[in-house]
């Protein structure tokens, strides 16, 4: 049986050119949504890539947690890609949870970086937040571009291991 490493590796090469993701965005005018930006399986993979190995550079590792609040985006595909090749625990935020809520969840499960939409920034309690979490903000004027630029789009070090737990969900039950 193939491991989900390896079928992320296939999917990206296999369908390269194909759109994995369409945003959609809201028009006032018509108050209808448009087909906005596409995003190929290729471009995930390596972006997923690029990410995985600038988080290596800056010393996560296999077990290590990154936590992301995101909408459903290209970015939040990217990162959770991005942790699975990597063999780091993907913590998923709830985006209509209060900042109560994510303060006891990144305390919880210790994150070494946060991946945020600059819209879910405001939503972070700043002191609140554990000493030493890295909060890197997606869109063109945050640290999401540059993180990428610095990777390179390799295979990672370190892929987990079949027993290996690759995400956390908090719920409310």
């Amino acid at each position: 049986m193939p491991s989900v490493v390896s079928l992320i590796h296939e999917l990206g090469a296999r369908h390269a050119a194909r759109t994995a993701v369409a945003r959609l965005d809201w028009d006032p005018a018509s108050q209808r949504y448009r087909r906005g930006p596409e995003t190929t399986y290729g471009a995930l993979l390596d972006s997923s890539l690029r990410l995985a190995d600038a988080l290596a550079r800056r010393g996560l590792r296999r077990g290590d947690r990154v936590a992301c609040l995101l909408d459903n985006s290209a970015e939040m595909i990217v990162t959770e890609w991005a942790c699975l090749l990597s063999g780091m625990l993907w913590v998923a935020l709830n985006v209509r949870a209060s900042a109560v809520e994510h303060a006891a969840i990144l305390a919880d499960s210790t994150p070494a970086v946060l991946v945020v939409s600059p819209r879910y920034r405001e939503m972070l309690d700043a002191p609140a937040l554990p000493a030493g979490l890295r909060v890197v903000e997606v869109g063109p004027s945050g640290q999401w571009q540059e993180l990428l630029a610095a990777g390179r789009p390799q295979r990672a070090a370190a892929e987990p291991a079949p027993e290996d737990p690759v995400r956390i969900r908090y719920t409310s039950g």
